[in-house]
C-alpha cells in the first residue's frame, strides 16, 4: 500500500475485480478497488473537490463508515 494513503479514509469509487498476475503471483489476487481520497486529506493543500484515485487491494483496506 502506498505510504501516503496509510491510515487515511477513502471512498470506493469503482470495483475493479479480481485478476491473476502470472509474473508476481501464482494465485488470484484479492479484489482490486479504485478508492477516492480527498487531496486535502493527503497533502494538506488543495482546492475543494480535488481528489486522487488509488487502486487498492481489498486485503489492504479496513472496513469503516456509517
Amino acid at each position: 500500500m502506498p505510504k501516503y494513503i496509510r491510515g487515511k479514509i477513502g471512498v470506493v469509487h469503482e470495483v475493479r475485480g479480481r485478476f491473476v498476475n502470472p509474473v508476481d503471483h501464482r494465485d488470484e489476487r484479492p479484489p482490486l478497488y479504485s478508492v477516492r481520497f480527498d487531496l486535502g486529506d493527503l497533502s494538506g493543500a488543495s482546492s475543494p473537490g480535488d481528489a486522487v484515485l488509488v487502486d487498492v487491494f481489498e486485503d489492504w483496506m479496513i472496513p469503516g463508515g456509517p
